[in-house]
């Protein structure tokens, strides 16, 4: 649930943990997780139920779930999620996705992805090909993408991408970071 603490710099922070897609939980060391909830404009929230593991931030944090989503969140946020959704559209829809998201992310504010990514020869791991052929027969344009094609995707879309990290056995995340430069604060969702 929420706290909050002084930094280093004696700064007051408001820290609040969600059980994001679930119900308010007691973590292992009785620290409380509040329950998800939609977005609300200058706090935090999701535009639809998410289906992603616990998270944590200080930050408010919008959630995607689906390709069009619609991206009207009020004002922009620290951290966007886009968790398993790449893979059930094509190149150019998450391509046009990313561009969609980069005015909802405040400057120097980070889009975070969660997806199960192919090696960069495209010939594993096993779990993610196989996961290709479920998404070439069970949607119109979805497959598994390399790390190297989300990072492409990401820096057209105004985002400096980090290392991709496996978080989870099959589940990897790139958290890209939106520019803080003078063109990218002058870029606004309502502009």
């Amino acid at each position: 649930m929420a706290h909050t603490r002084k930094t280093a710099d004696n700064v007051e922070q408001l820290a609040i943990r969600v059980n994001v897609g679930g119900s308010e939980v007691t973590g292992r060391t009785g620290e409380k997780w509040a329950a998800d909830r939609e977005y609300v404009a200058g706090s935090w929230g999701c535009l639809d139920s998410a289906t992603t593991d616990v998270l944590t931030t200080n930050q408010s944090i919008a959630c995607i779930e689906t390709i069009d989503a619609a991206l009207d969140l009020g004002e922009p946020a620290d951290v966007m999620l886009i968790s398993q959704v790449l893979h059930a559209e094509g190149p150019d829809e998450n391509a046009a996705l990313l561009k969609k998201v980069a005015p909802w992310v405040k400057p120097g504010g980070a889009v975070v992805i969660v997806e199960n990514l192919l090696d960069p020869d495209r010939a594993g791991p096993v779990h993610a090909t196989t996961f290709a052929v479920n998404m070439l027969t069970g949607t119109q344009r979805g497959r598994t993408y390399t790390a190297d094609e989300v990072c492409d995707w990401l820096r057209d879309a105004a985002f400096e991408p980090g290392e991709v990290d496996e978080i989870a056995p099959r589940t990897q995340l790139i958290l890209a970071r939106r520019a803080t430069s003078s063109s990218a604060a002058s870029s606004s969702p309502t502009a």
